[in-house]
């Protein structure tokens, strides 16, 4: 996933995998989370922040949200709002409401991964006026009661990296308004699921902190132009007032509630992964012991017994294995159990490992069996016992 300079240029991405960076012995290997939204979750209302955060999203089927019915998510009004996948005929057997299906049509098809991770998005309903575009009906901005942002990575209460995006509505009622649809959303088995109209996430040209790009597109939509916008993001999300009349048909209205109130705020937080200009620091203090106190640990080799192959060889052709806790210098000298001299290592170098291909002075390969290794430190000797089960002969040239 490209991340971007203060200049627009794309930085590379981090190092991700096994030996990431050696040195002096030792090996880093760096995994990171895959792309996957962590939570959905109601994190304000009216009244101020709501903490913990409670449920903003049908647990039942799937979706990562709070534990459902911890707190109480509207202040003013009973109700509770979930984010879903707007309804289509397209979804399997007319039901979009699976996660699997919101996170195919609202992330996968729309603007990917890529766009969405590691950002966190919110939606914020506000009571001051909003305006997104309207393309299939009027071509025109509309009134909406919310703000969509990316927040940042990691970052939910620093706002000065917060980016305001552009909504598009698909006005499946075509009223030319953003409003609550008299239909039930299948996401819970009752008749009384009001759900909204679409909305889809879209970059503004400038995304520097803030709102800037959003008023610079707002200023020429309102102009009359068909104002240019970035790529989406996030698409097809719809909000559903769950259990809205309370077991009764939405056809009929008597709604508990028509739109989430103002101070609401909507969270997706995804799973953030490396990023370049991430720092690991790493310490081993908690390692280090008084030598007055215990020996260092033991000379060693790994492994022990080797059965044909090992984690430090690179390919079939090699084998490889490490006397490890090794002092600066060392004299290695390994034996067959009769007594012969087999090979004779020198090492001479700060690292705490030493690698043997397991050959002889002769440069060729030592047998399956069991050998003794002498070795002479300036802390004094030691001696190993060594097993080796070599793997079969592999024949490339006939």
């Amino acid at each position: 996933m490209p991340v971007f300079d203060g200049h627009n240029v794309p930085l590379p991405d981090p190092p991700v995998g096994i030996d990431v960076v050696r040195f002096d012995g030792l090996s880093l290997n760096v995994w990171t989370a895959a792309p996957g939204i962590g939570a959905i979750e109601v994190v304000s209302n009216k009244a101020g922040p709501v903490v913990p955060p409670v449920t903003g999203a049908p647990a039942w089927l799937g979706y990562p949200t709070p534990e459902p019915g911890r707190g109480r998510q509207q202040s003013t009004t009973g109700a509770t709002w979930m984010i879903v996948t707007g309804q289509s005929r397209l979804c399997q057997d007319g039901d979009c409401s699976p996660y699997e299906t919101f996170l195919a049509r609202t992330v996968e098809e729309q603007g990917g991964w890529h766009r969405v991770v590691p950002y966190q998005w919110e939606i914020r309903f506000t009571d001051r006026v909003s305006y997104a575009w309207e393309p299939w009906i009027r071509g025109a901005v509309i009134q909406v009661p919310f703000e969509l942002w990316r927040t940042g990575i990691n970052t939910p209460d620093d706002q000065s990296d917060d980016v305001r995006l552009i909504p598009t509505i698909n006005d499946i009622d075509s009223n030319g308004r953003f409003n609550l649809l008299l239909s039930d959303h299948p996401a819970s088995p009752g008749p009384d699921d009001a759900f909204t109209d679409w909305i889809y996430w879209h970059l503004p040209l400038d995304e520097s902190p803030g709102d800037a790009g959003y008023r610079a597109w707002l200023a020429e939509a309102q102009s009359g132009a068909e104002a240019e916008m970035g790529p989406v993001t996030l698409g097809r999300i719809a909000l559903m007032n769950w259990n809205g009349t309370d077991g009764e048909p939405v056809a009929g209205g008597g709604l508990n509630a028509w739109m989430p109130e103002p101070g609401t705020t909507f969270r997706i937080r995804t799973s953030a992964s490396a990023q370049p200009g991430d720092a690991f620091r790493i310490t081993t203090s908690n390692l280090l012991q008084d030598s007055t106190d215990e020996a260092p640990p033991p000379i060693g080799i790994t492994p022990n017994p080797y059965k044909g192959a090992s984690e430090y060889e690179v390919s079939q052709l090699t084998d490889q294995v490490r006397f490890t806790n090794m002092p600066h210098r060392a004299t290695i000298r390994v034996f067959q159990l009769g007594g012969s001299l087999v090979r004779t290592l020198e090492k001479n170098s700060p690292d705490r490992y030493f690698t043997w291909d397991l050959r002889t002075d002769e440069n060729l390969p030592i047998a399956s069996g069991m050998y003794l290794i002498h070795i002479n430190t300036p802390g004094g000797d030691h001696i190993l016992k060594f097993g080796v089960v070599k793997k079969a002969p592999r024949l490339n040239v006939f």
